[in-house]
Parts: structure tokens; sequence; C-alpha cells
């Protein structure tokens, strides 16, 4: 009787042990499998210099000079939030970036891997216009850009940009 019992020990220990090897293997197959897509993804994002197509949709932008529109590409998620504009070879005019921050936050911007000035345009969930780096120039990394306050939104544009649509800090921003 007793080697009855020590068979199915010795059978439930073996039972429970593949199952384990098992589950071991198909929850650490998916993510290895999805990393190792990245680093080819990042393999021939090097190669071509190009970045994933982010969504886009016009910005209007009202002021008492006037208003204006352009093309921005909307970044929503940290990863985006990191990349920014980075290794691109310029900004078209009539074109930005808007990056979109919930909850409001105060984040640092830098020019690290920057190859062309542009203005960064912090705003509140008002919409009011909060602070303004105008003609950032890529030598200016490694130092960091704040907003004064808690910022909603971050509109990154060609150098230039707000003096040429009259955008000031203080200023309501319809968009």
């Amino acid at each position: 009787m007793k080697g009855k019992y020590f068979v199915l020990g010795i059978l439930s220990m073996f039972v429970l042990c593949v199952l384990v090897v098992v589950t071991i293997f198909f929850y650490t197959r998916q993510p290895l499998a999805a990393g190792h897509m990245k680093q080819e993804s990042d393999q021939a994002h090097s190669q071509t210099n190009s970045q994933p197509t982010l969504p886009m949709t016009q910005l209007s932008i009202s002021t008492r000079a006037g208003s204006t529109t352009i093309a921005v590409e909307l970044a929503t998620t940290p990863q985006e939030h990191q990349a920014g504009l980075s290794g691109r070879a310029g900004l078209d005019k009539g074109k930005g970036m808007l990056f979109v921050f919930d909850p409001p936050s105060v984040p640092g911007f830098w020019m690290k891997d920057m190859r062309f000035s542009l203005d960064i345009i912090f705003i509140d969930e008002t919409g009011n216009v909060i602070t303004i780096y105008p003609n950032l120039s890529p030598d200016t990394y490694p130092h960091s850009f704040h907003p004064t306050a808690p910022a909603r939104f971050v509109l990154e544009v060609p150098a230039g940009f707000a003096e040429a649509h009259a955008i000031v800090v203080g200023q309501r921003l319809s968009f």
C-alpha cells in the first residue's frame, strides 16, 4: 500500500513540474518574441532614420494677431513623449507636434538628438500659454526646459513661430 502512495506522489510531482515548465515557457515566450521584434524594428528605424507615424490633426490657433492652422502630430504616450522630434532633419512650415499630458504635469524638455531649432510653448488645461521657450537651438542640450506651472499641452513648432504669430505668455489660445 505504501508503494502505491509513493508512486502517486512521484507522479503528482512530475505532473506539477511539467505544468510549471509549460507555464513558464508560454508566459516568457510572448514577451521575448515581442522584445526581439522591437529590436528588429529599432534596427530598421536606425537604418532609415524615420520615426513611427503618429496620429495627425489640424490645430487652429486664434490669437489677437489673427488665426493660423497647423498640422500637428499627437504625442500622447510616455514613449511618444520621449521620442518627440529627436533625430528628424527638420520640421516643415505649418507643422508641429502637440504633446498631451493627462493629468497636467511639469515635464522637462531638452534638445537631445535635435537637428534644428524650435519654439516650445507650454499650455495649461484652459488653453492659457504659461511658458514659451523661443528659438531653442540643439546647442542647448543637456539643459532642460520646464513650464512655470503644470501643463496639459506642449506645442513644438519651427523656431520663430511664436513671434511670427504674436503668441505671448498669459494669452489664451483657442484650438
